[in-house]
């Protein structure tokens, strides 16, 4: 019987959690932006996986966003508010959301030139983008190149114990 209830207990699924973090709409005259999604320092102790799921990325002139990961220099600058999504308990996120992002020394993935005035959707989970490791170099980071435009740059992810 103990035996039965230990691998019932094992077949349960993991307890996942969806956040959403936005930097909002934010003014920008002849300059950079950038957020950054970014796992929690390795002295938390934290063992969550955190698996982006989906991006927004506006532009109010039309923009360029590079993607990329791992940056070396992480994030240090304003942390922006991870807001658990509907339908999830509300548990405090482990990953940090950094709007106005001074992350650097990041892997780039790719480059894409937004129109003016629109929101650019951007698929994270096919293929499955991750945050594979603890540690603030463990990161995702958006960046916008020199632009005079209103920009916002959202994102949602999932953790998992």
């Amino acid at each position: 019987m103990k035996r039965l209830l230990i691998l019932a207990i094992l077949a349960l699924p993991a307890f996942a959690q969806n956040y959403i973090a936005t930097t909002g709409n934010v003014s920008v005259v002849a300059a950079t932006y950038a957020a950054t999604l970014q796992a929690p320092a390795a002295s938390t102790g934290s063992t969550k996986a955190i698996q982006l799921q989906t991006a927004t990325v506006y532009c109010s002139a039309a923009c360029v966003l590079t993607q990329s990961y791992n940056c070396t220099t992480p994030a240090t600058a304003t942390a922006g508010t991870a807001t658990p999504l509907p339908g999830s308990p509300i548990v405090p996120a482990s990953a940090t959301f950094w709007t106005a992002s001074n992350a650097s020394g990041c892997t780039s993935i790719v480059v894409t030139n937004i129109p003016a005035g629109f929101s650019w959707p951007i698929s994270l989970s096919d293929p499955q983008i991750a945050l594979r490791s603890t540690g603030t170099t463990s990161n995702y980071h958006f960046s916008l190149a020199s632009v005079t435009a209103t920009v916002n740059i959202s994102v949602i992810w999932k953790e998992q114990q």
